[in-house]
């Protein structure tokens, strides 16, 4: 993947400039992010040379990806751990989440749609459920796009009409 002109990443030093400040690679690790306000960097699955950057002026998004990041980094479900699952899993999670993390706050009592064991219904309250809910939707899609592209007639892009 190409850099915009304005980020680098010298591997190294295992250090990435963005408008001319060096940060420690390391500070866009599992444990979070020390970038500018308003950017958000990535190390997917543990790849420091390979960088995602994106400007972002909504928390709310922030939030979501963040949370995506955390559940790829710290819980480690991975694309390889997400394809492992039935189509729409995820999707149905995410819907649990959105709709029920309110009304029932109580680990261990998921709604009646859930597709995995009580242990993984964690509602942390409406906005930390539609938080999640978001980054399960992101994994959906992801998952969706891989499968697409698995499947797609030779010469036609995934994605598009034939």
């Amino acid at each position: 993947m190409k850099l915009p002109d304005w980020i680098s990443y010298d591997a190294t030093n295992d250090e990435i400039t963005i408008h001319g400040k060096r940060y420690s690679a390391a500070m866009f690790g599992p444990t979070g992010f020390a970038a500018p306000v308003g950017t958000l960097l990535m190390v997917v699955e543990g790849h420091a040379d390979v960088v995602t950057l994106l400007t972002v002026k909504n928390q709310g998004a922030l939030d979501v990806l963040n949370e995506r990041r955390r559940q790829i980094s710290d819980e480690g479900w991975t694309a390889a751990h997400d394809d492992e699952h039935r189509a729409g899993d995820l999707a149905i999670a995410a819907s649990c989440y959105a709709l029920f993390s309110e009304s029932r706050p109580i680990a261990g009592s998921p709604p009646e749609s859930w597709p995995w064991a009580a242990e993984w219904w964690k509602p942390k309250g409406a906005r930390a459920g539609l938080v999640r809910a978001g980054a399960l939707i992101l994994a959906e899609i992801d998952r969706l796009d891989r499968h697409a592209a698995l499947v797609a007639p030779p010469g036609l892009e995934p994605g598009s009409a034939p």
